[in-house]
């Protein structure tokens, strides 16, 4: 909640200490901030440097903006590459963004900003600040130009991927956002050209990889949105674009959206189907069956049956493993439901042979869930 008047007070007392404030400044700041702290910060602030009483801004938006208004250039332009890099980010970065010429006069940029209360130095971490609040990042990255912004995100994600940690894959889902915004932004610039479409792919294949990450460990709906945000952004002529459908199928499916999943699962065929990818194509058809003999009464086991067995004969030609692990599990459900337990546990070590073949740990983990059932 906002701050009282006695903490208001308390604070424009504090602030006093480095900028002295007047008693008519108090009052007058006071009442404009009605309890909003980063107001009461930055309108002491903006008087400290010089601005008369009767210029204040109404509103904290306003006052912001105002600030970075006032700034040399030299200093907005390392606060907007701030912005660029998020809330908190290391001095590296800035001088990645940084234009070859300007980068030996970054750490007095630096300091400047964090003098005048809109950067801090993060504690414990060397080289490394963080924006007072987030509406100063927010105010700092909307004046930034679009073709601006296109740039500097394509900058960042280049500079990211070459860290140890970008390296190792551990910055994946932040290369892949900052490629996704540098697209963006040029998509609303104009016609999009090869470097713009290659911008499109890196990001949906950075996004795709995170996606099947989440959704390998069961965390669903970060799972939809990192694989939606990748479709979004591959053409139906990448090969990795049926694979995301694929698995973004079986999430809505396991979070219960059983539309979303066949409405998907039924486009991952037809597109399967028109391509000639056999593979894609038999496991949308598994998918559909069992979704049919779970949501439509009249389907039976011997349909499905019958659509798995002919799945696993056409994995067998094709060498997929991992095709054969679901299949496999997916046809113990046969027998089970008829209470022929032994059947279903042949069919459940032919799955757990096929997973460890294929090396997927989380379709190991079923199938052993699965044996642990019915022993």
């Amino acid at each position: 909640g906002p701050l009282t008047q006695a903490e208001s007070e308390a604070l424009l007392e504090e602030i006093g200490r480095e900028w002295p404030l007047d008693a008519a400044a108090r009052a007058r700041i006071t009442a404009a901030a009605e309890g909003n702290p980063l107001y009461v910060e930055q309108m002491a602030a903006m008087l400290a440097e010089g601005d008369a009483l009767d210029a204040i801004p109404p509103s904290i938006h306003a006052l912001l903006a105002a600030r970075l208004d006032r700034l040399p250039l030299e200093e907005r332009a390392v606060l907007e590459r701030a912005a660029i890099a998020g809330k908190e980010f290391g001095r590296g970065a800035i001088l990645r963004l940084s234009p070859e010429e300007g980068r030996a006069d970054v750490d007095e940029h630096l300091l400047s900003l964090v003098r005048k209360d809109l950067l801090a130095a993060r504690p414990g971490r060397e080289d490394a600040y963080r924006f007072r609040h987030v509406l100063i990042r927010d105010a700092a990255y909307a004046g930034i130009a679009k073709e601006l912004r296109a740039q500097l995100h394509e900058r960042f994600a280049d500079w990211a991927a070459q860290t140890n940690a970008g390296r190792a894959g551990e910055l994946d889902e932040i290369v892949g956002y900052h490629l996704e915004q540098a697209y963006r932004y040029r998509e609303q610039l104009g016609p999009l050209d090869d470097q713009a479409r290659s911008l499109a792919e890196r990001a949906g294949e950075l996004l795709g990889a995170v996606g099947r990450r989440a959704f390998a460990r069961d965390d669903m709906h970060a799972a939809i949105k990192l694989l939606d945000r990748a479709l979004a952004l591959l053409t139906g002529e990448n090969p990795a674009r049926l694979e995301l459908m694929r698995e973004l199928g079986g999430a809505f499916w396991a979070l219960g959206e059983t539309a979303r999943s066949e409405s998907l699962l039924n486009g991952l065929l037809e597109a399967a189907t028109a391509i000639g990818d056999r593979r894609i194509e038999q496991h949308a058809l598994l998918e559909l069956a069992q979704h049919r003999t779970m949501s439509e009464p009249d389907v039976s086991m011997a349909e499905f049956e019958d659509v798995t067995r002919t799945v696993i004969r056409v994995f067998e030609e094709l060498g997929d493993d991992e095709g054969l692990a679901v299949a496999w599990r997916r046809l113990s459900l046969v027998p089970r439901a008829h209470g022929d337990f032994r059947a279903c546990e042949e069919a459940l070590e032919h799955a757990l042979d096929h997973a460890r073949r294929a090396g997927i740990a989380k379709e190991e983990a079923r199938v052993l869930g699965s044996l642990c059932d019915i022993l």
